[in-house]
């Protein structure tokens, strides 16, 4: 089941990543693609226009065309596009001929846009504009500059259902590119879904060997006592009268330190193994680290007195968002970590701040013995020792960094472990802290 919901997840993530950058492209090139054909039909029709334009400077058996209007000696027609509104305007802007509007009522049209292309570029045009001299219709304008005749051609279309249907972008290219994005999504949901499989057997493997490891590990950590316990019972049954009371009291004593040592190991591997199967904290609380720190100390008071060792604790009221019980082995087994390791007489020292409005940073230090560089990045692998018969010797079980590394990860935090100027060990983590 676990393996499924990470699969779906994974693929979900992957498809909605890779197809919404491939849609950001499908309808980048779409909008392109539109706007490139929007302007095909506008040169085409505007090209259209310019060529009557053009037209009018051309000599006839009549004389100039454009002479002959202005000077009201004749009629424009023209046989290829019904419709056609031509005028003619000075470089002032001021309208000399129209055929279809009275030239002394219109208005300066210097600031228009078509004109105003045309005395910069040489020609210009305009899309759907309404005439102001012809009762709002409107139309598709098209002006050309002719600088030996000291005039501006201007000629419009009636903007109609047949002009409308010029200017309408083909649609087939926009259904077939939907068509293609339909396509390439259902391939890219099978690609997704297979590297997600992949991943996810990835994952499972490395989950498996992660046990495996921990089951070899665990059976050859449980040997030692196990053997212990088996010498000192054979040992006590097989006793003739010839053992005293006291060694057959130490031997006792032994074993239950063996069995104690037995129980721990389970109790921690259990630990682990609960983390292992969760992907993240669930149904977090706010926490006060401070009260949860004094109930730390006082719960190894009696193993600081016994080391004369001092817990300072530098942390105010400060809330964080977790589980309370693996919240609370973080700092139970950093505590009991230094107590074990750090050396009598020393100090171990916790402070907190806040690294940002949802982070809580806190560091957890002695100035004991230390650790060697080379030995700081395998700290919170599962059954590493720096020096396996003392740690055993102090009843370690291996685990303890290995607990406290997975509990912050899943809470969403970060740990990284670096040694203390002046001797001793460092280890910094975070926690999500309440805004």
């Amino acid at each position: 089941m676990g393996v499924k919901i990470l699969i779906n997840s994974f693929a979900n993530r992957m498809f909605a990543s890779v197809v919404g950058i491939f849609l950001l492209l499908a309808g980048m090139f779409l909008v392109f693609q539109y706007q490139r054909e929007t302007e095909y039909k506008i040169d085409i029709l505007n090209n259209r226009l310019q060529v009557i334009n053009l037209s009018l400077a051309l000599p006839s058996k009549d004389g100039n065309m454009i002479d002959s209007l202005v000077a009201g000696k004749a009629n424009y027609k023209h046989s290829t596009l019904s419709d056609v509104r031509l005028s003619i305007f000075d470089l002032e802007g001021n309208s000399l001929y129209d055929n279809e509007s009275n030239v002394e009522e219109m208005d300066n049209h210097l600031n228009r846009r078509e004109i105003r292309q045309a005395l910069e570029k040489g020609s210009g045009y305009d899309i759907q504009r309404n005439s102001e001299s012809l009762d709002g219709e409107q139309f598709f304008y098209s002006a050309t500059l002719l600088k030996d005749r000291g005039v501006i051609v201007r000629s419009a279309l009636h903007y109609n259902s047949q002009l409308y249907k010029d200017l309408t972008i083909d649609k087939t290219f926009v259904i077939f590119i939907i068509g293609i994005t339909i396509v390439l999504c259902i391939i890219l949901y099978q690609i997704a879904h297979r590297l997600a499989l992949t991943e996810s057997e990835k994952v499972e493997n490395e989950k498996q060997q992660l046990k495996r490891q921990l089951t070899q590990n665990a059976a050859h950590e449980l040997k030692t006592p196990t053997a212990s316990i088996s010498a000192y019972l054979e040992t006590l049954l097989e006793d003739n009268g010839t053992l005293s009371e006291e060694k057959r009291h130490q031997f006792l004593e032994r074993s239950f330190a063996q069995c104690k040592r037995m129980t721990n190991i389970l109790s921690d591997m259990s630990a682990l193994a609960k983390m292992d199967a969760i992907q993240q904290v669930k149904e977090p609380m706010l926490i006060n680290i401070r009260e949860l720190l004094d109930e730390i100390k006082d719960g190894v008071s009696h193993a600081l007195e016994e080391n004369n060792m001092t817990l300072t604790i530098n942390v105010e009221n400060l809330l964080v968002l977790g589980d309370r019980s693996l919240v609370y082995s973080i700092f139970r087994n950093l505590i009991d970590n230094a107590i074990a390791y750090a050396g009598e007489g020393k100090t171990i020292q916790i402070t907190a701040s806040r690294a940002n409005s949802e982070t809580a940073e806190f560091f957890v230090s002695d100035n004991g013995i230390g650790v060697q560089p080379i030995h700081i990045p395998h700290l919170c692998e599962r059954f590493y020792r720096i020096d396996k018969g003392r740690s055993r010797k102090l009843g370690g079980t291996g685990l303890g960094l290995a607990i406290v590394k997975n509990a912050v990860l899943l809470h969403g935090g970060e740990i990284n472990l670096f040694p203390t100027p002046n001797g001793g060990l460092t280890v910094r983590f975070t926690l999500p802290s309440n805004i």
